[in-house]
C-alpha cells in the first residue's frame, strides 16, 4: 500500500482543527438538543476560530451529523492526533457539555467511552496494521450508534 502524500503543517493543522470543531459539534448534540447555554458556547468558539459564518458549521448548528458522519469525523481525527492534541479535544468537548450547567448521563458516558476509546489508539494511526485500524473504527461506531440510539429513546 502504497503512503499518502504529506501535507503541509498548516495544511494538516487547518483539517485537525476543522475535523475538531465539527465532532464539537456533533457531541453537542449528544442529548439530542442543543440548548442556549451551548448554542451561546459554540458561538463563541466559532466566533474566536472566525468560522462562525461557514455553511456546513451553520448547518451543523441546526441538525445534529449523522452517526456515520461522525463516526468518520471521529476517525479521521484521533488518525492524525496524539495525545496532547486528543485530550485537548476531550477538554473542549467536556467543556461544552458543561456550559449549560448540567451534564446528563448520555453526556457523561459519552465523554467516559471517548476517553477510554482515546488511550486505547495509538496515536498517528498511519503507522497500525490495518487490523488494529479496523477494531478501532469498530470501537467508534458502537459509541457514536450507543450515543444516537441514547439520544433518540430520551427525545
Amino acid at each position: 500500500m502504497a503512503t499518502p502524500p504529506r501535507l503541509s503543517a498548516s495544511t494538516e493543522e487547518d483539517i485537525k482543527h476543522k475535523l475538531l470543531t465539527r465532532i464539537v459539534l456533533g457531541a453537542a448534540w449528544a442529548d439530542g438538543k442543543l440548548d442556549e447555554a451551548e448554542v451561546s458556547y459554540l458561538n463563541k468558539i466559532l466566533l474566536d476560530q472566525d468560522t462562525i459564518q461557514d455553511e456546513e458549521i451553520q448547518a451543523l448548528l441546526r441538525d445534529p451529523p449523522s452517526a456515520y458522519q461522525l463516526e468518520l469525523w471521529m476517525v479521521q481525527y484521533l488518525g492524525c492526533t496524539d495525545v496532547p492534541e486528543r485530550l485537548g479535544a476531550l477538554a473542549q468537548i467536556a467543556n461544552l457539555l458543561m456550559s449549560d450547567g448540567e451534564v446528563s448521563t448520555i453526556e457523561h458516558d459519552f465523554l467516559d467511552e471517548l476517553h477510554s476509546l482515546m488511550s486505547q489508539i495509538p496515536p498517528r494511526l498511519q503507522t497500525v496494521q490495518k487490523t488494529t485500524t479496523d477494531n478501532i473504527v469498530t470501537s467508534i461506531g458502537k459509541i457514536v450508534r450507543q450515543l444516537v440510539k441514547s439520544a433518540t429513546s430520551r427525545s
